[in-house]
């Protein structure tokens, strides 16, 4: 199993969470089933900093520049192939949203939810001028993205 390149999360986290699993193991752990590119990362990273599974994970997810519209591009457009179930699909479409909101800070606040969402949709309908401003204010915010309020 490989880590795809457009995750925002590491798909290990909520089995490391369920099992328990200490800190200094999961770097460890996650490191054999990292992609070529993401194994790259690793190779160049410093030795200390490549057990730290959160600096681990900071550094892939640099590398991949993995953006936040990207991750709800894909989870808006993504298509069931034909060979896949159901099932599958939900699942790649739950990761996706699961990925989003991690990246978003969202820590599955249903209010948090609620208003990225509607932000989202406003800013669908914003002018260039107007969305390239916004854009560029939640490149300085905290948590990547401006609220309502």
């Amino acid at each position: 199993m490989k880590l795809l390149a457009f995750s925002g999360k590491f798909v290990y986290k909520d089995l490391y969470t369920k099992f328990e699993v200490p800190e200094n193991l999961r770097a460890t752990l996650v490191k054999p089933y990292l992609n070529d590119k993401a194994k790259l990362v690793v190779a160049l990273l410093d030795p200390s900093l490549a057990d730290d599974y959160k600096l681990l994970k900071e550094a892939i997810l640099h590398e991949f520049k993995t953006a936040p519209s990207y991750l709800l591009n894909k989870f808006q457009t993504l298509t069931k192939d034909s060979s896949e179930t159901f099932i599958l699909y939900g699942s790649k479409l739950m990761t996706l949203l699961n990925y989003y909101l991690d990246i978003r800070s969202i820590d599955k606040d249903f209010t948090k939810i609620l208003e990225l969402l509607v932000c989202d949709r406003v800013k669908a309908v914003l002018d260039d001028a107007c969305l390239k401003h916004i854009l560029a204010l939640e490149n300085s915010a905290n948590d990547g993205w401006l609220r309502l309020t």
